[in-house]
């Protein structure tokens, strides 16, 4: 797919107080010391994966209201803080050196 594009541009990962915007974008409930501190949290994520992150955490959250398991209405920072440990676990695992299988034109080929 990059092939197809004559120009390709870089974002670099954001910085502690981007982290802390992209938090507060998604998680509007927590307080500023909770922002820093999942700000912290994810130091080496994209902000998609920040996002992606506040994400999980809330469907986790509402599978547990689902469920009866707690009854506030939105979830704890901690519960943020377990989903950016995960998006960071899914992150390096993608990054690792092992070979992928991806699917071209209808065929398979392994790429390392």
């Amino acid at each position: 797919l990059v092939s197809r594009f004559d120009v390709s541009v870089r974002f670099d990962l954001p910085n502690q107080e981007a982290r802390e915007g992209i938090l507060g974008l998604y998680a509007k409930h927590l307080v500023p010391d909770d922002l820093r501190s999942l700000g912290k949290e994810g130091v080496g994520l994209s902000g998609r994966n920040l996002k992606d992150a506040c994400e999980l955490a809330e469907r986790r959250w509402a599978s547990k209201r689902i469920r009866g398991e707690v009854t506030d209405r939105l979830p704890p920072s901690s519960e943020y803080v377990l989903a950016l440990r995960d998006k960071k676990t899914m992150a390096a695992s993608k990054d690792s050196n092992a070979p992928q299988e991806r699917v071209h034109w209808g065929g398979k080929f392994n790429q390392s």
